[in-house]
């Protein structure tokens, strides 16, 4: 995981009070080279900010972050195909099922290299950041939809 992604997915599910435990959670990642510098500057490009949890202690948070849509087993029968050509991907789902797919996709559009999405009904249009990562955002796609 890129080093951005994984100090947005840690500020999601962590409740980090310094920045020395950012980088000591990071290091645990893998991200070995990681200073405490650095992660200032990127909390600074993320806008990250610190505020009060439910116990009254301050943390790091993300402003205004949307709450990710509620994934369970369901989504498994939400999501029905996905298929690709060269330059875009499409995932049918069930019927009124395309939108809160593409909130789930929305939701980790930096994650999947997803460049955004056209809901129908029960079609979903996904566009890669770039043409050449298509198969791999597909492949992505496919392992969060469990297809």
């Amino acid at each position: 995981m890129r080093l951005e992604d994984a100090l947005r997915q840690i500020l999601l599910d962590n409740q980090i009070r310094t920045q020395e435990e950012l980088v000591e959670t990071l290091n645990a990642l893998g991200h070995e080279e990681v200073s405490q510098s650095r992660v200032s500057r990127m909390l600074r490009k993320l806008g990250a900010i610190k505020a009060k949890n439910a116990d009254g202690e301050i943390v790091y948070r993300l402003p205004k972050e949307p709450a990710p849509p509620a994934m369970d087993s369901s989504v498994e029968t939400l999501a029905l195909d996905i298929v690709a050509n060269e330059a875009m991907i499409i995932i049918h789902t069930s019927p009124g099922a395309a939108s809160l797919i593409g909130r789930i996709v929305d939701f980790r559009q930096e994650e999947l290299m997803v460049l955004g999405t056209i809901a129908g009904d029960d079609c979903l249009m996904v566009i890669p950041k770039t043409t050449q990562q298509v198969e791999e955002v597909s492949n992505r796609l496919k392992e969060l939809l469990y297809l």
